[in-house]
């Protein structure tokens, strides 16, 4: 019987760069389905869902099928077998978790009643993914479940991003909602961003929320005018969205701004608020000293 030490010797010289981002990911951001693999990686379903049978077959990755609340199935949703957590925890240079660990982390995200609420918040990541793919030279730098800087403190975003067009960068805070919160939480998570802004070394990178529809995204718009926040924010509503359209497209929102705007330009709106920004004197004394 071979042990997961034994699969992964066996497999590892089989992966292609390709593989290696894939596992990556789910190493990350826990759970894929079939179409934002698709999309994100490879130039057809078919060829997908091949590969995704050979990594099956190798034994790096498993998946599963969750149910719909409202009745039906998601799409089938692949997650990390142990041998391949041990892989890219070997690659990371991490304590990698047991296989009890593995499982009960497969367990939570099979049975989650948040499945909708994360396929929606990877399926932006990977839909940019697949844009980049698409449209050399653009890419997708950088894709982490949140910043790692000090903004982690005030805010927890659902992903965090770096994206690049020719020679401009962005980077992003992105906020995934379903419509039930409050308008006031999505406020609040706005007025905590600008507390990390004005009294740590976080960037003022745009924080971008995707809304459930235009009219909730209008609603927010108005609350954010009555905050008069320096907080840079973008929005983008799904039901104003055609299929053909990624985040990367002529489709955010500016409050406050007329007309819609493609993700790389909201980098103009990092450069002003870098340029007008009011921080706490004691951030402004640490910039001194550098």
């Amino acid at each position: 019987m071979k042990t997961n030490d034994d699969i992964v010797l066996r497999v590892q010289s089989r992966l292609t760069d390709r593989d290696w981002t894939l596992l990556c990911w789910l190493f990350d951001h826990g759970v894929l389905t079939t179409p934002q693999v698709t999309t994100a990686l490879f130039p057809s379903p078919r060829t997908a869902q091949q590969r995704l049978l050979e990594l099956m077959q190798m034994k790096v990755i498993d998946r599963f099928r969750p149910h719909r609340p409202d009745g039906g199935t998601y799409p089938w949703s692949y997650v990390l077998a142990h041998p391949g957590v041990l892989l890219v925890a070997s690659s990371y240079g991490v304590k990698p978790p047991r296989p009890a660990e593995t499982a009960a982390r497969r367990h939570r995200l099979a049975t989650s009643r948040n499945h909708a609420h994360t396929a929606g918040v990877n399926g932006f990541f990977t839909d940019l993914a697949g844009h980049a793919r698409r449209n050399p030279p653009t890419r997708l730098l950088r894709w982490d479940p949140e910043p790692g800087r000090s903004a982690s403190v005030y805010l927890q975003p659902d992903g965090y991003a770096e994206w690049s067009e020719q020679d401009t960068f962005v980077a992003l805070l992105f906020e995934y909602d379903t419509g039930t919160e409050q308008l006031s939480v999505l406020t609040g998570k706005i007025e905590r961003y600008q507390e990390a802004i004005t009294y740590s070394e976080a960037p003022p990178w745009p924080l971008l929320f995707r809304l459930h529809s235009a009219r909730r995204e209008a609603a927010l718009h108005e609350r954010i005018s009555d905050l008069h926040t320096p907080v840079p924010v973008a929005t983008i509503a799904a039901d104003r969205l055609s299929p053909a359209e990624t985040p990367a497209d002529r489709i955010w929102s500016i409050p406050g701004r007329r007309g819609l705007h493609r993700l790389i330009e909201l980098r103009a709106l990092y450069d002003h608020a870098l340029a007008t920004w009011q921080y706490a004197p004691a951030v402004l004394e640490r910039r001194k000293r550098r």
